[in-house]
């Protein structure tokens, strides 16, 4: 495995994704990490059969963040936004984070009057980067949006 130096302290590389809520762990040796976020999607909505996305879910990148070894940080991923009904507004994604250090917001769903979802702060899903087209991306149609992802690598 491949060891980066930082500050004369050795550590290894690593990376790990969150497609759900849940909770990591610092591994010893690590002292930074850099973090991509993305928010979940807002739901879609289609008023008189005119087909209306959802806002895609924001997205950031943020690092270096110091951390400490042992140490439980919270991850929380937004969830997508629910579908609308007929010409009902639909839900919007949920915000993605990273313990206290970091977040970004859902998109939010689109509404009646064939009004598009706007996407959430930098919103917009990165399928090069993230390798799962439908990251944070808004529901098409009567269609809910997409969950967004949390990854962490040092």
């Amino acid at each position: 495995m491949l060891g980066l130096i930082s500050g004369g302290n050795s550590q290894q590389a690593g990376s790990a994704k969150f497609a759900t809520s849940s909770s990591w762990t610092v591994p010893p040796g690590v002292g930074r990490v850099w973090v991509r976020l993305f928010g979940g999607g807002g739901g879609g909505t289609s008023p008189g059969g005119t087909d209306m996305t959802g806002g895609n879910g924001g997205n950031a990148f943020v690092g270096p963040i110091a951390v400490t070894p042992a140490t439980v940080i919270p991850i929380t991923v937004g969830a997508g936004g629910t579908a609308g009904s007929g010409s009902g507004t639909a839900g919007a994604g949920g915000s993605s984070s990273f313990g206290s250090f970091c977040s970004t917001g859902g998109g939010t769903g689109s509404g009646p009057g064939y009004t598009a979802g706007i996407s959430g702060h930098d919103g917009g899903q990165s399928p090069s980067l993230t390798g799962t087209p439908s990251v944070g991306a808004g529901g098409v149609g009567a269609n809910p949006g997409h969950a967004g992802m949390v990854e962490i690598f040092w």
